[in-house]
């Protein structure tokens, strides 16, 4: 079975642990400062699974001569920040939530297995946060009631890409 992490920093014994963390401190959470410790250490977690990237985002990099787009972020060349977008999907901010919310370190374990990293550029980003704020997405296509006419900015549905029509692939 292919690994979905780039290296064996963040292996499937350390997700264990990292959720275990989670899970035995979510009850300081309350505190900002601990709530941007778990922050940090998701998007770290996220830097070492690897990502997958639009076509469009890729066709961008490709022409900026970017061939690292796969690797570690401090292994990545600096992306052009106008044009392309490193996206969690969920969006962070619902990934913190989801875990605070989990009852047991194995829901947690599988709530950080679940997450995705996207490579997309600004403009699908935008549609993104967007989401379905005038109702144009729920006027065409089936989304859940708690998605209609609201911005996805921080809360979006799970099939979020595939409502906008936008395709990813492992990279």
């Amino acid at each position: 079975m292919e690994s979905k992490f780039l290296n064996s920093f963040y292996d499937e014994r350390n997700l264990e642990r990292l959720a275990n963390f989670f899970y035995e401190n979510k009850k300081y959470a309350e505190d900002h400062f601990i709530e941007m410790g778990f922050e940090h250490i998701i998007r770290d977690y996220t830097d070492y699974i690897t990502p997958f990237a639009s076509p469009e985002a890729k066709k961008i990099a490709s022409n900026n001569k970017i061939e690292n787009l796969d690797k570690h972020r401090n292994a990545r060349p600096k992306v052009q920040e106008s044009e392309l977008q490193f996206e969690h999907d969920p969006p962070l901010s619902q990934i913190i939530s989801r875990c605070m919310e989990a009852k047991t370190p194995k829901d947690i374990q599988k709530i950080l297995a679940s997450v995705k990293v996207t490579w997309i550029t600004k403009d699908q980003d935008k549609k993104l946060d967007e989401g379905d704020k005038n109702g144009i997405i729920s006027g065409k296509k089936e989304v859940p009631d708690e998605y209609k006419n609201v911005s996805w900015k921080s809360k979006r549905p799970p099939n979020a890409y595939e409502l906008l029509g936008i395709k990813t692939e492992k990279i």
